[in-house]
């Protein structure tokens, strides 16, 4: 991912996460749970209810990235990486 400079703010979502949901799940979790915007360049942080998963979701200007993590025997791995591009109106 490129950052251009800027700053970005991370934040974590409080309470445990269904994993499988995505793109659209996880902004709508932004939007009415954070308060946020999921489409301003951020990072938001969801784990799984074990807290044995996690999901990034990152809006980088041209396509949304959604990455799943999980953790066996203690190391970590990148399971996945989704991207989506923004539909024009």
């Amino acid at each position: 991912m490129r950052w251009h400079g800027r700053r970005v703010a991370v934040y974590a979502y409080a309470r445990p996460v269904d994993m499988r949901k995505g793109f659209d799940g996880l902004s709508a979790l932004v939007t009415e749970g954070l308060h946020g915007d999921p489409l301003n360049g951020d990072v938001y942080i969801f784990v799984s209810r074990d807290r044995v998963r996690a999901k990034v979701l990152h809006w980088d200007g041209t396509a949304s990235a959604s990455m799943r993590s999980g953790s066996s025997a203690g190391a970590s791995r990148a399971s996945g990486v989704t991207r989506r591009t923004r539909r024009s109106r």
